[in-house]
């Protein structure tokens, strides 16, 4: 009951306010870098160097079929990886293209009814939870849980789902069905 007067209360704030946040393209460059950075640490200990991306991508998914935002996802991490780029250096270089296609496929499914984690977008939840580094994974999120590991991000997207388009907008342009 708490829960539904919580988005009850956020949505008749947002519905009543006159002022409505603005995201900048910087802004959103800056949440789909950072979301970037944690990814591909979260996913770091996948990579062995001379690894190619095949490799690295059935060691995290095994025979799952990743859907294509899942894998551009996975290509620009483990290229991340192979360059030995630093969260800094994601931050400031990483365009957010393939952040916000992945933060747009979510967005859709939550207008459909379908609460993700974000496993959908590398194949389903039982294949990811059951590969070796979810399974050993440190702290509370899995490599996988794109809204896990953007928490304080993901909590301020969810509850400004106009904003989370903005960033999508902003970083790819509009993009139909959104």
């Amino acid at each position: 009951m708490k829960k539904v007067l919580l988005v009850f209360s956020i949505v008749v704030s947002y519905l009543t306010s006159e002022a409505q946040v603005k995201i900048t393209y910087e802004q959103a460059r800056l949440i789909c870098a950072q979301e970037m950075a944690s990814f591909t640490k979260a996913v770091s200990d996948s990579y062995q160097k001379g690894n190619s991306y095949e490799q690295f991508q059935f060691t995290l998914c095994g025979k799952s079929q990743l859907t294509s935002e899942g894998s551009n996802q996975l290509k620009v991490a483990y290229n991340f990886l192979v360059q030995e780029a630093s969260a800094d250096v994601i931050i400031r270089m990483y365009n957010g293209k393939e952040m916000a296609a992945s933060l747009n496929y979510l967005a859709n499914a939550h207008k459909k009814g379908i609460e993700s984690d974000g496993a959908e977008l590398f194949g389903g939840i039982s294949g990811n939870a059951n590969n070796n580094l979810a399974k050993s994974a440190s702290g509370s999120c899995q490599w996988y849980q794109i809204w896990c590991l953007m928490q304080s991000t993901a909590n301020w997207l969810i509850n400004n789902w106009p904003g989370t388009s903005q960033v999508v907008d902003i970083i790819n342009g509009p993009v139909l069905g959104s």
